[in-house]
């Protein structure tokens, strides 16, 4: 089960958003190309998940889970997650990630911050 969890947090097929293809990076959904693409223009170095190391355990209903994060900016050290739609369990999903890693410096990107950060804003400063 928790191979399982690792490979559907690497591959997530969450939702129904098709698949981009960014500088040879995948990315899922339209508005996370518009942020690879809008952070290629900022000179913003970023990169997806690719390994298990990547992931975050976390713990949910009593169940050892992985998730991985939209963007790793590592300049900044700091996590990005992509929220056009919650489905399902995200909302949860998403609390126990944050509270479970302290040390991690996680952002959710929903509608205003989104549009704030196409328009060339940093939102996390």
């Amino acid at each position: 089960r928790q191979k399982l969890s690792e490979e559907q947090s690497l591959r997530n097929r969450g939702g129904k958003s098709k698949w981009f293809d960014v500088n040879g990076i995948k990315v899922q959904g339209t508005w996370e190309r518009n942020i690879a693409v809008k952070l290629n223009e900022l000179k913003i170095a970023w990169d997806k998940p690719k390994t298990n190391s990547d992931l975050f355990k976390y713990v949910l209903d009593g169940k050892l889970k992985s998730y991985a994060p939209d963007f790793y900016l590592p300049e900044f050290d700091l996590y990005l997650e992509v929220k056009g739609y919650w489905w399902g369990n995200d909302r949860n999903k998403m609390e126990a990630v944050i509270q479970q890693h302290p040390d991690k410096r996680i952002l959710i990107i929903e509608k205003d911050q989104y549009n704030k950060l196409l328009q060339g804003e940093l939102v996390w400063s």
